[in-house]
């Protein structure tokens, strides 16, 4: 996906796996940026995904979009 977005013109920063969410947050706010996109591996249940995304959005402001995927 990074990919494709950088060739669509869109800045990309990758933060790599196992990020904190306060980490991703933190970073969010310091650029500041338009979207968190974040892919969920398997090994995270729903409860840890949900939980996850739902801290992350108390987090940030709420101009900034969030894009969750993946197979978990």
């Amino acid at each position: 996906v990074e990919a494709l977005l950088a060739l669509e013109g869109c800045r990309c920063t990758s933060l790599g796996t196992q990020t904190p969410v306060v980490d991703i947050a933190r970073a969010a706010i310091a650029q500041p940026v338009d979207i968190v996109a974040l892919s969920f591996s398997p090994c995270l249940s729903a409860g840890q995904v949900t939980g996850g995304l739902a801290q992350l959005r108390a987090l940030l402001p709420e101009r900034t979009e969030i894009w969750a995927g993946g197979s978990s």
